[in-house]
């Protein structure tokens, strides 16, 4: 919405030169919380359309995203042999459209989140739920920021994402030390 090529247009450009000429932020900022406390739905809605990069899991029909492997090779860049392959896997994955919904959207992200919750808390492990913490900020902020349909700013909530999965689904340390200790106690 703050760039010239979305659906506002050239006309971003004038508030933008607004603000920094004549100090017209406050006043945007007043607009914003008018419009939120007005029309709270259609600002709510507006701003998860704008912000679905986040949350979502598969790309909607107008959408669009800048994936790392769709930009054009560079005859001036030497690429080492591992690119090839590399390139090849990154190609592979976005062109798959359920590896893509994984890799390039932050909503399976977010659902092993809520999931890694609900399982700590079922496993009477909330002491866990203390690693959501920086994560859910993260994925708050920029639910407000609303950040561009870039995979860059979800990339640290899939990785994160996938040491969740290993935690939740490897095996369980204080049951295996406590196997340990039995087999101790009888002999084996």
């Amino acid at each position: 919405m703050a760039r010239s090529w979305g659906k506002i247009g050239d006309r971003i450009n004038i508030v933008s030169d607004l603000v920094d000429t004549e100090n017209y932020g406050r006043e945007l900022l007043i607009v914003n919380a008018r419009l939120l406390l007005k029309h709270l739905c259609i600002y709510i809605k507006t701003i998860f359309d704008m912000n679905n990069i986040v949350w979502k899991m598969a790309k909607p029909n107008d959408g669009y995203e800048w994936p790392i492997c769709a930009a054009a090779k560079d005859e001036n860049i030497t690429y080492f042999t591992s690119f090839k392959y590399t390139d090849l896997w990154t190609n592979f994955i976005y062109n798959m459209p359920l590896t893509d919904t994984i890799y390039a959207r932050g909503g399976v992200a977010l659902f092993i989140f809520l999931f890694s919750g609900v399982i700590w808390i079922l496993q009477e492990r909330c002491r866990f739920l203390i690693v959501l913490l920086p994560i859910i900020a993260n994925s708050g902020m920029l639910l407000i920021a609303v950040p561009a349909q870039d995979p860059r700013y979800i990339l640290p909530g899939i990785e994160c994402a996938i040491f969740l999965i290993a935690i939740i689904f490897g095996p369980d340390r204080e049951k295996s030390n406590l196997h340990n200790v039995e087999q101790v106690e009888s002999g084996i």
